[in-house]
């Protein structure tokens, strides 16, 4: 079998650790080589919105495509997003964006609530969740997203974010998986 080159787009280990776990699980160990590719996603650096998550997704996949020298590229982006529904008024998430060079399979994690207090300080102050995490004390951690995030945080470890990356890899690949009936 031909080992195809994938672009993960993004310098951040959870995030390749997410991508290349899954595809090896899913595709075959020997079937692919994963490459770290840094893109600028076209979002800030704390997204706050569904679009601005998905958007956040799909350029840093397009920008990490280039001009084909990747077999796929693979853009992960979490952030919060609105939900009158909640307490706190936001839940976060992960979405991750597959683009074969014309079109994105889109999958997402499973959500969480923020806790009231990191939220104000997101809208208010306008941290990043790492930045909030630290003013309230709750790591000691400067790079919380390179690590177990604050999904590992608010659950003692149980999940971090390299499983909550998984997920969303893992429901983008059903449409890849499955191209025929979502495109066929």
């Amino acid at each position: 079998m031909k080992r195809e080159q994938i672009a993960v787009a993004s310098g951040n280990n959870v995030k390749f650790r997410a991508v290349s776990g899954i595809f090896m699980e899913r595709l075959g160990v020997m079937a692919h080589r994963f490459e770290q590719v840094r893109v600028k996603t076209g979002v800030s650096e704390q997204p706050k919105s569904l679009d601005e998550i998905a958007t956040g997704a799909q350029t840093r996949a397009r920008n990490a495509f280039g001009a084909g020298k990747y077999f796929l590229a693979v853009g992960i982006e979490n952030g919060i997003f609105p939900v009158e529904s909640c307490s706190s008024g936001y839940l976060e998430r992960a979405e991750c964006a597959i683009y074969d060079g014309e079109r994105f399979y889109t999958g997402h994690s499973s959500a969480f609530e923020v806790p009231r207090k990191i939220v104000r300080l997101i809208l208010e102050k306008g941290y990043d969740m790492n930045q909030a995490v630290l003013e309230l004390g709750l790591t000691d951690k400067q790079k919380l997203g390179r690590e177990e995030g604050i999904i590992g945080v608010l659950t003692n470890g149980r999940i971090d974010r390299t499983k909550q990356a998984m997920q969303a890899v893992e429901m983008a690949l059903v449409p890849y998986l499955h191209r025929e009936l979502y495109f066929g």
